[in-house]
């Protein structure tokens, strides 16, 4: 049984569609040890109707500490843990801000997680790519570790191919040759703080709407064996779930890639401690 690490309810995100029920009863449907609910906390960003993209943390946990279940009791009860977390955006000013939010409140699990580069974000700027990926994909990396040692009280790097996402030039799917200096970087920061490396299904999904097949849409392994290679520990398998039936899409696909690759465990958090699973 698999956990979820990345997902989103309304009305924390405002680009999710799914209710916290929903996200449960999907959950459950899944067959899933237990899902992380991440929201987005990205301060100073104004995506929709100029309301800054963040929830209040008092309400957040307010409405949401009476459904956690912590996997004990969840395994018990026979149902899937529900743990709470949150997904935090990086801008370099915010620093303090963000050691604050995460020394000041009970989260499960904290996403350090990049959206924003040099100002621009992919996914609503058209011009992002005008340098071509030879230089954006290693820029990007860079941005991350510069993250990860700025900001030291999270968990998980999410989504480290964010960008590729959204590049619709040609060829989008990020590679380990597109930045090998920098990502061996930004893995042997990770591995050596003993933070966990997100592998997000919702970029191998996007790469098969592009038109990318099967074989080719999952990431590439050398970024697994590399950060393997250079001690890394701990690895997630995250959804990044926004809407109702997304949650743990495509994972069982997911861990055979992760198998291939070399990857016999996974890893979780509770209260900010890692928790490790087999997965064969």
């Amino acid at each position: 049984m698999l956990f979820d690490t990345h997902s989103h309810v309304k009305p924390w995100s405002h680009d999710s569609s799914q209710t916290i029920e929903q996200l449960l009863d999907d959950t459950a449907k899944k067959g899933l040890a237990g899902i992380c609910l991440t929201d987005h906390y990205e301060k100073d960003m104004f995506y929709e109707r100029g309301y800054e993209d963040i929830f209040d943390p008092d309400d957040y946990f307010a409405a949401l500490s009476p459904l956690r279940l912590d996997p004990k009791t969840a395994a018990a009860q026979g149902k899937p843990a529900f743990l709470i977390g949150a997904e935090l955006g990086w801008l370099p000013h915010l620093c303090n801000h963000l050691l604050w939010l995460t020394a000041s409140y009970p989260f499960d699990s904290i996403i350090m997680s990049m959206h924003v580069f040099d100002g621009k974000d992919p996914y609503v700027d058209e011009h992002f790519f005008d340098e071509g990926i030879e230089k954006v994909y290693p820029k990007s990396i860079a941005a991350m570790l510069e993250m990860i040692t700025s900001v030291s009280d999270y968990d998980i790097l999410g989504h480290f191919d964010y960008v590729s996402r959204y590049y619709k030039q040609g060829n989008a799917k990020m590679l380990y040759k597109h930045a090998p200096d920098e990502f061996d970087s930004l893995f042997r920061k990770l591995s050596e703080d003993g933070k966990c490396l997100e592998i997000n299904t919702k970029t191998t999904v996007r790469m098969r709407s592009m038109g990318y097949s099967y074989a080719e849409s999952f990431p590439d392994q050398a970024f697994i064996r590399r950060f393997l290679e250079l001690g890394g520990e701990h690895i997630s398998i995250g959804s990044d779930s926004h809407h109702y039936g997304d949650s743990a899409l495509i994972f069982d696909e997911m861990k055979d890639w992760l198998i291939a690759a070399g990857v016999n465990k996974l890893t979780y958090f509770v209260d900010r401690e890692p928790v490790e699973y087999k997965i064969y």
